[in-house]
C-alpha cells in the first residue's frame, strides 16, 4: 500500500462524482509511491466499494474518461493466469489540485463542480 497514493486519491485527485471515490481508492490502495502498477481484481474493488462488479467496471471506465486514470505496465501482472490478470492501471497523481480538494482558496472551492 502507498501513502502517497492514497493521499493523492483522498485529498489532491481533482473533484471527481463522489461515486467514484470508491474505486479509485481501492486503486490507490494498491499502487506503489508514485501511483503506478495497480491491480487489484474488478471482485476485490467491488468489496472495497460495496458495489456490484459490474458497476465497478462502469466507474473504471469513468474513471479512464475523466484522465485519473489509466493503463500501466501490463507485465506487472504477466505471472497471473490470462484468464484471470486483472488490467494494471496507473493513477493520474500529475493531475492534482493544488492545496487539495477542501482547501479553503478562491480556486480550490471554483474547481469543487464535478468534471463530469
Amino acid at each position: 500500500m502507498s501513502s502517497e497514493a492514497m493521499k493523492w486519491a483522498m485529498e489532491y485527485a481533482p473533484p471527481m462524482p463522489s461515486q467514484l471515490v470508491p474505486v479509485l481508492a481501492g486503486l490507490a490502495y494498491h499502487a506503489d509511491g508514485k501511483g503506478r502498477g495497480a491491480f487489484p481484481s474488478v471482485p476485490r474493488l467491488a468489496a472495497y466499494a460495496c458495489k456490484a462488479p459490474r458497476q465497478v467496471r462502469r466507474d473504471l471506465r469513468a474513471l479512464e474518461e475523466l484522465k485519473l486514470i489509466r493503463e500501466g505496465d501490463q507485465s506487472k501482472a504477466a505471472h497471473l493466469p490470462a484468464d484471470k490478470r486483472p488490467t494494471v492501471y496507473d493513477l493520474a497523481v500529475e493531475r492534482a489540485v493544488p492545496g487539495g480538494r477542501a482547501a479553503g482558496d478562491d480556486r480550490t472551492r471554483a474547481s469543487a463542480k464535478p468534471t463530469t
